[in-house]
């Protein structure tokens, strides 16, 4: 019965995650890709952009967990409770970027092609 309701769960959080995939993309005036992210309680499984363009990413408000994203990887920390956030980042190479809430929990990925 347990392990019944543990992939019932599990389940249910792909269907949930895959639901929030949706990413909007836009163009901005000084040739940024502009992508939304959402942050309410998960951040998006994984969002796109080009390689070679700079990307500027906007964050919906968070809290809780996702009150702030970073980038280890790229040496970025932003804090989103007050109403979101936006990080900018340089023309990236091809690659998988982690995004991670601030306590190391909630993971997402920028995927650079």
């Amino acid at each position: 019965m347990q392990s019944r309701l543990i992939v019932l769960v599990a389940s249910l959080l792909v269907v949930l995650l895959a639901a929030g995939c949706a990413q909007t993309t836009t163009s901005s005036e000084d040739g940024r890709q502009v992508i939304e992210v959402s942050s309410q309680g998960t951040f998006d499984p994984s969002v796109t952009a080009k390689a070679g363009q700079p990307i500027r990413l906007e964050f919906g408000p968070g809290g809780g967990c996702t009150a702030a994203v970073k980038f280890d990887q790229l040496g970025i920390y932003e804090d989103l409770t007050d109403g979101g956030g936006t990080v900018e980042l340089p023309a990236l190479d091809p690659g998988q970027y982690p995004l991670i809430c601030q306590s190391d929990m909630v993971m997402g990925v920028l995927i650079v092609e």
